[in-house]
């Protein structure tokens, strides 16, 4: 069964569209395998992907 995941195209330091530096980014990873992160990984080839796994200790500022 396939799942639905959403992949954010994220320009860091700039504030024009496809300028900066690029990553993209799954803001709820905690339901993926590491297998199926790294295979996201792969299918945006991009040098910088990140995976967020939020906790419920977790303290964001």
């Amino acid at each position: 069964m396939m799942r639905e995941i959403s992949v954010y195209h994220v320009d860091a330091f700039t504030t024009e569209k496809f300028r900066g530096n690029t990553a993209g980014v799954v803001l709820d990873a905690e339901r993926l395998s590491e297998d199926e992160m790294q295979s996201i990984a792969k299918e945006f080839r991009n040098p910088y992907f990140y995976c967020l796994q939020l906790t419920r200790n977790m303290i964001i500022k």
